[in-house]
């Protein structure tokens, strides 16, 4: 299965401070658990690698496993991922996708 859109972008409208989800070196050599994203960076974020992610969901990540998604129940890193279920597929924003719920619904059928 491909995604019509493997990421998407959005343009940082104000200073934002972006949390990591582990510290990182600076160049200084300082260690660092977020970074500051300026007015006007254009970020790009793919839901096919997050969603596919052994960090988030375990060693198993990339077989699918629909019973990861049909409880509510979700633990580990997956819980910060926001989205239906915690995924990005429909990408969960003002923008999200026009199909996420007549995909919803289908499934529901």
């Amino acid at each position: 299965l491909h995604p019509p859109l493997g990421e998407f972008s959005r343009l940082v409208s104000t200073l934002t401070i972006g949390p990591l989800s582990k510290p990182v070196r600076t160049e200084s050599g300082e260690m660092t658990d977020s970074i500051s994203i300026v007015k006007g960076t254009l970020i790009t974020i793919s839901g096919v690698v997050i969603n596919r992610s052994s960090a988030i969901w375990g060693p198993d990540a990339k077989e699918f496993k629909p019973d990861r998604w049909l409880t509510e129940d979700v633990i580990g890193k997956a819980e910060e991922v926001r989205g239906h279920r915690h995924l990005l597929t429909f990408v969960d924003s003002p923008r999200t996708c026009l199909g996420k719920y007549f995909a919803i619904t289908e499934f529901k059928v």
